[in-house]
């Protein structure tokens, strides 16, 4: 056997549960990856103007609304592999400025202590109709982030009861959930002269070390508060195993497992490394494979393109993607899984970041290879089958 699989079965000194937890932990996300489906669909989102507008809040700019709170560059504490919007419409992307909230008609910006803000919303209805919204903001440590989810939550729950400008009564509830280090969900609603009752929308506040992931959903069209907290609760769960592991090794289960294949990488190898960094890491041999070089794991493979950079992993049975999707998986549990998956010929890709996707192949009605490739790599199709 290759020696890389010394590393990779000595994993990193980091906090990690033991594999049997991993594994029980993606079995409970399969089963509420349905749920999760359901959440990117109703997550078309938009915001609802007039007064509700003045409680409910907005995370866009506009003339009324204060302006972006100047933050350094993204980067700077957010890798740019950080997909917010992932399960939303792609063309959604609309961002600006650091996440706020209106409570009671007072701002509350999130931006203000941060070193770095980042947000995306969807609306439908040109602005007049339904909103998903999702901030995150990463402070200089936990201590920080712990105070301003502190205040947030305090804000909320300090105005449990208030009545806007058109006589509209509105309340808000907050309680806390088992997501992250800290988490909360806050529901609010009004209640309208007749039937209608406007905007329930349900806000999850959760803390992940020195991080704040605030997810919002809004409906216009029926859809009860309850079943908001479920779908944003569902966002929460998918964003934090997937997206948030890109910020800390220590918040994810599978940083060091060497039986998952991560949207980055797999043990000590990570896409975009060079041949320099592989033969360092590895004792993995190399032949040529047309312009690009075939990287012999022993068990796997890799694929260097003609500019030396990896560019693909594929694994073999016994590893899965963090969702619990691997060779031997059967098909129903890949669409399950992946109902938004693109099918091309025998292959279903999945984006597994902005930069990076896993090519699922089937082998009759079982998965039988999975590979990690960067997106528009140059050597597509050049791992042997």
């Amino acid at each position: 056997m290759s020696d890389i699989f010394a590393p990779l079965r000595e994993p990193e000194p980091v906090p990690a549960p033991a594999p049997e937890e991993v594994r029980r932990r993606g079995d409970r996300l399969r089963r509420r990856r349905a749920g999760a489906a359901v959440a990117g669909a109703v997550c078309a989102a938009a915001i609802v103007v007039g007064g509700t507008s003045l409680l409910v809040g907005d995370w866009t700019s506009s003339d009324s609304a204060p302006g972006p709170v100047d933050s350094p560059p993204a980067d700077v504490a957010i890798r740019t592999e950080l997909d917010l919007s992932e399960g939303l419409p792609r063309e959604i992307p609309s961002s600006a400025g650091a996440p706020e909230l209106m409570i009671c008609g007072e701002s509350f910006p999130l931006g203000d202590r941060a070193t770095a803000s980042v947000q995306v919303r969807y609306s439908d209805y040109s602005d007049q109709g339904d909103l998903t919204a999702r901030g995150l903001s990463v402070y200089p440590d936990a201590g920080t982030a712990r105070a301003v989810a502190t205040d947030l939550v305090a804000a909320f729950e300090s105005c449990p009861r208030s009545t806007d400008g058109r006589g509209r009564a509105w309340t808000t509830s907050v309680r806390p959930t088992d997501h992250g280090d800290q988490g909360w969900v806050v529901a609010r609603f009004a209640d309208a002269p007749g039937p209608r009752v406007d905007a329930p929308e349900a806000i999850q506040i959760v803390r992940i070390g020195a991080s704040l992931l605030v997810i919002r959903q809004r409906e216009v069209h029926g859809i009860p508060v309850e079943a908001l907290e479920r779908d944003t609760s569902a966002q929460v769960e998918w964003l934090v195993h997937r997206q948030m592991c890109l910020l800390t090794d220590e918040g994810c289960a599978w940083r060091s497992d060497p039986d998952i294949l991560r949207p980055d990488g797999w043990g000590p190898l990570r896409l975009g490394m060079s041949r320099e960094d592989v033969e360092a890491t590895t004792s993995a041999g190399f032949s040529s494979a047309g312009g690009c070089t075939t990287v012999d794991l022993g068990s796997g493979e890799g694929l260097l393109s003609e500019s030396d950079e990896l560019v693909s992993l594929r694994v073999t049975e016994g590893v899965t993607t963090p969702e619990g999707i691997g060779p031997g998986s059967s098909h129903d549990e890949v669409l399950e899984m992946y109902p938004s998956a693109r099918q091309v010929g025998d292959v279903r890709l999945v984006r597994a970041s902005p930069t990076t996707e896993y090519e699922i192949t089937f082998e009759g009605d079982q998965v039988g290879q999975l590979t990690l490739s960067a997106v528009g790599d140059e050597c597509p199709g050049a791992l042997a089958p």
